[in-house]
């Protein structure tokens, strides 16, 4: 009804209305809801004393959203009745002191987590509406995603995502007074290893002498970039060429690093193939150099004497089985680095 023109216009709602009723009450709640309670349905069956014609039920009307929604009331609500009068006791809204944060967690890199803000008032009691200007700040190491929706019966459901893993701050406050236990630590840990988005690294991965230990490294990462639990990440790694050569695999934990050792023994060309997980790393398959392992000894045999013709013979063998080398000078032998 305009007041100003006397005329009516029908609002449409959504949601499901009040059942019929006469002698109900009706009162507004502030300026953005009304609120109808109880009346008389004009239901009623002598034989049945199921359907009765009073009622207790509370009904919200969110003038705003033009949306009707039920109220759920405790165990211990007035008796159903009409005819009556109902007041509405204005509490001054919510109470940042008593209102609450619930089930706020740590969380995964990529992955969107949500927690509820539930509105209470001075006297501890959930608050029946919406409207309430609830502040969420998130701190840590990357910009995170944040939203707040608002329930429309109290509570307030908070979601966000970040793709950094690390330790996050999260502040929860109300007109700039933060809720108990605000500000909240959280944890982001990476996602899970993502085969694609892992390395290997270090000179034994493209090169290395026979006989000779040679190492590189295989980082575990998820879609992030993140580093994961190397303990979670089957690492596989086959080296063949002239030979098959064994790989060691060390873990270095949640580094999310692997240090690997190999010790070809023949001289050639390898292929190193590397997965996690069983799928391929970036890059895999590696070719790998293997050469000549490095001199170890001489000996000098045969006989000669001062000024004499040597008939010895220099002999230098190398660590590697795959090299050797042999010489026979024709004056006196020496060995010399």
């Amino acid at each position: 009804l305009d007041t100003a023109t006397g005329a009516w216009t029908a609002v449409p709602a959504s949601g499901r209305p009040p059942p019929k009723r006469d002698s109900c009450s009706m009162v507004a709640c502030g300026e953005d809801y009304l609120l109808i309670y109880a009346g008389w349905s004009g239901r009623y069956d002598k034989t049945n004393k199921a359907v009765a014609p009073w009622l207790n039920d509370v009904w919200l009307f969110d003038i705003g959203a033009s949306t009707w929604s039920r109220v759920a009331q405790p165990s211990s609500a007035p008796m159903p009745r009409f005819g009556h009068s109902c007041t509405v006791l204005d509490l001054g809204g919510a109470s940042a002191a008593e209102s609450s944060v619930e089930g706020i967690e740590d969380t995964t890199a990529g992955v969107e987590a949500t927690f509820a803000i539930v509105a209470k008032d001075k006297h501890g009691r959930q608050r029946p509406a919406g409207g309430e200007d609830f502040r969420v700040d998130i701190t840590g190491p990357d910009a995170t995603s944040t939203g707040i929706t608002d329930n429309s019966d109290g509570t307030y459901t908070v979601t966000f995502s970040a793709t950094v893993a690390g330790p996050y701050v999260v502040e929860v406050s109300l007109l700039d007074e933060d809720l108990p236990g605000s500000p909240f630590d959280v944890t982001v840990g990476p996602g899970p290893t993502d085969a694609g988005n892992c390395t290997a690294l270090g000179d034994g991965l493209t090169s290395g002498a026979a006989g000779v230990s040679q190492e590189f490294s295989v980082l575990t990462r998820d879609a992030f970039d993140n580093a994961t639990d190397s303990a979670s990440s089957q690492v596989k790694i086959l080296m063949s060429g002239p030979e098959s050569v064994p790989v060691a695999v060390e873990n270095e934990g949640a580094i999310g690093q692997h240090i690997c050792a190999a010790e070809p023994q023949a001289s050639g060309t390898y292929t190193i193939e590397i997965s996690v997980d069983g799928q391929p790393i970036q890059d895999s398959p590696f070719t790998c150099i293997v050469r000549s392992g490095p001199l170890h000894s001489c000996r000098l045999d045969g006989s000669g004497g001062r000024g004499a013709q040597s008939s010895s013979a220099l002999a230098c063998h190398s660590e590697s089985r795959a090299t050797s080398l042999s010489a026979r000078p024709t004056s006196r032998s020496a060995c010399a680095a």
